[in-house]
């Protein structure tokens, strides 16, 4: 799948966002989407095959979220595997690649393992 059908198919989804990192230790840079639709969080993986070919595999169907969402792609349990870390709630200052925390959020830490695999999620709430 080329990365212009990985666009189109977002055009009608509500705050689309997308992150880039290496997520299965192949030096290459693969793409997490994130689509909200019906306050859910609709996480979709595409390994990047090589000469920007793209291979989708669903990653986690439907995360609970209302507003808006920041994303980033980090290893936050120091396991040298990149996660994927996803605030949600009522705020309008929400970049891609940039989490806000406000009074309403609650973040997700969605863990990889390297090979382009992930598993469940942490999930805490934050009252600022």
């Amino acid at each position: 799948m080329k990365l212009t059908n990985i666009i189109l198919s977002t055009l009608f989804a509500t705050n689309p966002v997308v992150i880039e990192a290496d997520f299965d230790h192949d030096n290459d840079i693969d793409k997490i989407e994130v689509i909200i639709k019906n306050n859910e969080a609709n996480l979709f993986y595409y390994e990047n095959l090589g000469n920007d070919t793209y291979k989708e595999k669903k990653l986690i169907h439907s995360l609970p979220t209302t507003g808006n969402i920041g994303c980033v792609a980090a290893d936050y349990n120091n396991d040298t595997h990149n996660d994927i870390m996803i605030s949600t709630g009522n705020n309008k200052h929400h970049k891609q690649n940039e989490i806000v925390l406000s009074s309403t959020s609650t973040v997700y830490i969605i863990k990889g393992d390297g090979k382009g695999n992930f598993s469940g999620f942490d999930e805490k709430k934050y009252d600022c």
